[in-house]
């Protein structure tokens, strides 16, 4: 598996590209690829109710993923999309009594597959599209129970999801050209989890025809019902990224 996203990775970086995807779709037969790598590092955890506290016994995770993604332009108005995320997490416990022995784990692998389509609506005023994906949760490293030691530290939350999102965009073609973009939709999860609002809006600007600066801003509300039976949407997270 290694050496297939590795080969993953060359063709994201010696495929031609365009400068943003979003709301728009590709002309018929080209191609559009990104590779996103992540890293990442804690020392305090939420707890069912929210609070953030530290880890027992003074631990700390980290690890990586990396997630390359890939658009096909079918036709000028439908693209076949394609992504996965390879992840890699640690979790080591620092002040651990002596008689319990050191705790350290590591767990790695394929986490997700996800295929799915973008269908362009309108090109003019604006951009405007409909994009929808299945996620595809892979549990070839993961096939014993959550207690099991093997399986720890827990790189996703184990669910297969559908999701489909309303895209709108738009470019302004000025002395300093510049685009903004917007999207939200619905998240089916399976396997206990919440549904899902997904929200996330991007702008940047072009201060030289070969260099792109943007922004993003990119949320997840959860829907979770209360004793009244009526969903109520909480901020499961927001990042912002440059």
């Amino acid at each position: 598996m290694k050496k297939i996203i590795a080969a993953l990775l060359v063709g994201c970086v010696i495929a031609p590209q365009i400068l943003f995807a979003g709301a728009w779709t590709l002309p018929k037969g080209d191609v559009w690829m990104q590779e996103q790598i992540k890293f990442f590092w804690a020392k305090k955890q939420f707890s069912p109710g929210s609070d953030l506290s530290r880890f027992p016994r003074d631990a700390r995770s980290w690890g990586w993923a990396m997630i390359p993604e890939i658009h096909y332009g079918i036709t000028d108005w439908l693209d076949f999309l394609f992504k996965m995320e390879y992840k890699e997490g640690h979790y080591k416990e620092y002040a651990r009594p002596n008689a319990w022995g050191p705790y350290s784990v590591k767990n790695h692998g394929l986490v997700t597959v996800e295929p799915g389509v973008k269908v362009r609506f309108l090109n003019e005023p604006m951009v405007l599209s409909g994009q929808f994906v299945y996620s595809i949760w892979n549990d070839s490293y993961q096939e014993n129970g959550l207690s099991d030691v093997s399986e720890a530290p827990g790189l996703s939350d184990r669910t297969n999801f559908w999701e489909t999102r309303l895209l709108a965009g738009k470019k302004w073609d000025t002395k300093l050209p510049f685009y903004m973009g917007l999207e939200s939709g619905y998240r089916c999860n399976t396997r206990n989890v919440v549904d899902q609002v997904p929200l996330f809006y991007e702008c940047g600007f072009w201060p030289m025809k070969f260099l792109l600066i943007k922004t993003e801003l990119d949320c997840m509300f959860g829907l979770d019902n209360t004793t009244s039976g009526s969903p109520v949407m909480e901020k499961s997270w927001a990042i912002w990224r440059i």
